[in-house]
């Protein structure tokens, strides 16, 4: 699951459900399916009240509205973290000249 939208259209249920069964303004929940919001700035008590319509806990929907962040990579032979180490050391060098 990439997001919040992708999650209830998942579950089969409209924001207008949403807003209806929880009460929160269905321009906040709007928001928050485009991304226009981040879960981290709503009220903690609509947080409190989606989790609650889902059977989830509020950790578990801040998993799925949090933007997902690529992993580092795992450091392989063809790891860009690994071609440019020797150019990182001499920039390093230079700085403390």
């Amino acid at each position: 699951m990439s997001s919040f939208k992708d999650f209830i259209k998942e579950k089969n249920i409209s924001l207008r459900t949403l807003f209806l069964e929880t009460g929160i303004p269905y321009s906040t929940l709007s928001d928050l399916a485009n991304e226009r919001t981040d879960i981290e700035q709503m009220r903690f008590g609509y947080v409190m009240k989606i989790a609650s319509f889902f059977s989830m806990s509020p950790e578990a929907l801040y998993d799925i509205c949090k933007p997902k962040i690529p992993q580092p990579d795992d450091g392989g032979e063809n790891s860009p973290l690994l071609q440019g180490e020797d150019d990182l050391y001499e920039m390093f060098l230079v700085g403390l000249e």
